[in-house]
């Protein structure tokens, strides 16, 4: 099965283990079998022998069971909620483990989009909103889940399309329809597929042997028997080469050629030359996990970074979860062996003052900056201060349920306080990666930041190429020019 594809399918509820670096210091977790980590939350299972029944609850990022094991099954949280099954019906609770939403449907799907959730009575499928309320009756023989509003059902044996108030959209005469995901939905014709926008308009014809939705702005299509990369015109930017790929994440896609997985970026460089037997996933909050053979029968795995360089021990049997906001819960393999590993890119660094003058547009302005590395990294919201007002301003938000920074090009900078407020210390400062994850209008963006203090520092030149500021350096003043007139270079 095509990696992209694997990924999008999965919804299975026990966790895909991941490979650790060392286990000489891990205090073991108490249960059975422990899930991936959901915003700060991780299922556990609780097993008692005496009666032979396994229920469910959630522990936190110290492993605390936060939320008793009481439940019959349980998915992962999603904006703060979580399906739970009492007595075979499932509801939703909330972090605390109160209650919102009773258990009272034979199905359900794993999150609100657009502010419905899929449920099922019996064999019919309908959508409920956060009050629990069936606000679109169930119905249909099949349904899948809103985005861009609308969500395809059955009907009859007819497919097609409703929004929100669960009113036909446009009928779907295709011979499988999916819901949208970035705007766009696949469908097949025969043999072959494409894609339609949420207006139902083809935006690319069914040429594709096969194809998978959007993420981060590019799909994977098959031509042939090999893999490449279209944009949202439908345009090859990447043309079909590979073997296999994965879909892009943190700014890179796993790619297959003669029998070996390596790691490209949207341009179709090679970041990562293919060397590895398997890559087991994307690369989340800048790690992968991949794996080689040592012998016919043995693989070791371990995490690389988005460079390519091997960041843990290459090992047999350890094995543990996605990393979320620098936490993943892992495993040696064995039974009860589970414990809470921290990312090996969180190794806190060196940040100096630097000593550099600052001019932004031809005037002196005073950052609190520091060189990292041989770079220098500016307090993000600085740089949006600074340059605000004009054509190469941008809005800088975060959201915390998703731990995510969102910049948004050509939009006005809301100050939030606190900026430009130069630090008078010149003590070297202790500098954390941030775990938050990068989105630039909407697209995640492979950008590295650190936290100081509480704030998040970007790297000048990433900012500047970015948002296409130009950057000046006059080693005869130690002089950093910011000029927003001018194009970025390199």
């Amino acid at each position: 099965m095509n990696k992209a594809l694997s990924l999008w399918l999965s919804i299975a509820l026990i966790a895909v283990m991941i490979p650790l670096s060392s286990v000489h210091a891990a205090r073991y977790l108490p249960y059975v079998t422990v899930g991936e980590l959901s915003e700060g939350l991780a299922w556990y299972l609780d097993y008692d022998e005496s009666t032979d029944i396994e229920t469910f609850g959630f522990i936190d990022t110290a492993g605390k069971a936060v939320i008793p094991a009481k439940y019959d099954g349980v998915m992962d949280f999603h904006d703060g909620l979580a399906p739970v099954m009492l007595n075979e019906k499932w509801g939703m609770i909330d972090k605390t483990g109160k209650i919102v939403i009773q258990p009272s449907y034979d199905s359900i799907g794993e999150q609100f989009v657009d502010g419905l959730m899929l449920v099922a009575k019996g064999e019919k499928w309908g959508f409920i909103n956060k009050k629990g309320e069936l606000v679109i009756e169930a119905k249909y023989e099949s349904a899948s889940s809103f985005g861009s509003g609308i969500a395809p059902v059955v009907l009859d044996g007819k497919p097609f399309y409703i929004d929100t108030t669960g009113k036909q959209v446009f009928e779907a005469n295709y011979d499988t329809i999916y819901n949208f995901l970035e705007g766009y939905a696949i469908y097949n014709e025969g043999d072959y597929w494409g894609y339609i926008d949420a207006t139902g308009k083809e935006i690319v014809a069914p040429k594709y042997d096969l194809a998978y939705p959007f993420q981060n702005g590019l799909a994977p299509v098959l031509k042939g028997d090999l893999w490449g990369f279209i944009d949202t015109t439908g345009k090859e930017v990447i043309k079909p080469q590979y073997e296999d790929v994965y879909s892009f994440n943190g700014g890179l896609a796993a790619f297959m050629q003669d029998g070996l997985w390596g790691f490209i970026d949207k341009n179709g460089k090679v970041v990562v030359k293919p060397k590895y037997d398997e890559v087991y996933s994307e690369y989340i909050e800048g790690l992968a996990l991949v794996g080689r053979y040592i012998n016919e029968e043995d693989m070791v795995q371990g995490y690389i970074d988005a460079t390519g360089k091997e960041v843990t021990k290459f090992v047999l049997n350890f094995f543990g979860g996605e990393f979320e906001n620098g936490y993943a819960i892992a495993s040696d393999g064995d039974y009860q062996t589970y414990y809470i590993l921290k990312s090996p890119l969180l190794a806190p660094v060196s940040a100096k003052p630097t000593a550099s003058k600052v001019m932004v547009n031809g005037k002196a302005v005073s950052f609190e900056a520091y060189n990292i590395g041989g770079s220098n990294y500016f307090k993000l919201r600085d740089l949006a201060l600074a340059v605000n007002g004009t054509n190469k301003n941008f809005e800088v938000s975060f959201d915390k349920a998703k731990n995510a920074v969102n910049l948004l090009a050509n939009k006005a900078y809301t100050p939030v306080g606190g900026e430009l407020a130069a630090g008078t210390s010149q003590a070297v400062k202790s500098a954390s990666p941030t775990a938050s994850t990068i989105y630039v209008d909407g697209v995640e963006a492979p950008l590295k930041a650190y936290n100081i203090g509480g704030n998040n520092y970007f790297k000048l030149r990433d900012i500047a190429k970015v948002f296409n500021i130009g950057v000046t350096w006059d080693a005869s003043t130690s002089t950093i020019g910011i000029d927003t007139s001018l194009a970025y270079t390199e």
